[in-house]
Order: C-alpha cells, then structure tokens, then sequence
C-alpha cells in the first residue's frame, strides 16, 4: 500500500508545474527612451525614460523588419505584454503612422534576458 501511495503522489509533483497558469502566456517587456548622452551599459539603464502610451508594430526579423506579427500598446511605466520566443524583433512606432522605419531592434533570448528591455535611441546623440 506505501509503494501505491508514492507512485501517486510522484506523480501529481512533477505533472504540477505544467498545470500553473503563470507557467504560460503573454510576456511582460518594457519600453525606454535613451537619454541623448548615448551611455552604454550601467549608463544606459539609469539614464532613460519610459517610452508611455505609444503603440508599436513588432515584426519578425531585424533592422530591415519583416512581417508583423503583433501590435503593443505601452503603459505609462513604458511596459507591453506579448507572446515573444526566441528571435529578433523590429520594434516600429505606429502610434501617427501606419509604417515606418524601425526605432528599436530587440535581440531576445529567454535564457539570458527573461524581461526583454527595448531602447529606443535619440536623434541626434549628444557626443
């Protein structure tokens, strides 16, 4: 009977984590404006600012873009929510225009950077 008991029971623990509704859906990601000093790194975090109720178009590919595959509306802290996997995204602004070129490329990887952070340069930087 104790052997019947911790089949069971092994079973129930590792078919767990697949039954956790946060174990899927659309991922949290954020949005930042660099400041025009251009800094990298440290830098570059601290000095931005939330990119807020702008709506951008992410599309399959790099630099270039390719098809859209969704539509984002940032929030006021500069956070979206979206199904992304692994892969380079064109983040292009369409919050006035329908097409335009790409303000960020976001290169994600979930095993390295599980909340992508997507910066937007200024034109022109400030040397």
């Amino acid at each position: 009977m104790r052997g019947w008991l911790l089949v069971v029971f092994g079973a129930c623990v590792t078919d767990e984590p697949a039954r956790r509704p946060e174990a899927s859906g659309p991922l949290e990601g954020v949005v930042r404006q660099r400041d025009p000093s251009c800094g990298a790194g440290f830098q570059l975090a601290v000095g931005s600012s939330p990119v807020a109720n702008r709506r951008f178009s992410l599309r399959a590919g790099g630099v270039h873009g390719g098809a859209e595959l969704f539509r984002v509306v940032t929030n006021d802290e500069g956070g979206f929510r979206a199904n992304l996997s692994k892969g380079s995204y064109c983040f292009v602004d369409v919050t006035t225009v329908e097409d335009g070129p790409c303000a960020a490329v976001l290169r994600y990887d979930p095993a390295v950077e599980p909340i992508p952070l997507v910066f937007i340069a200024p034109r022109p930087c400030r040397k």
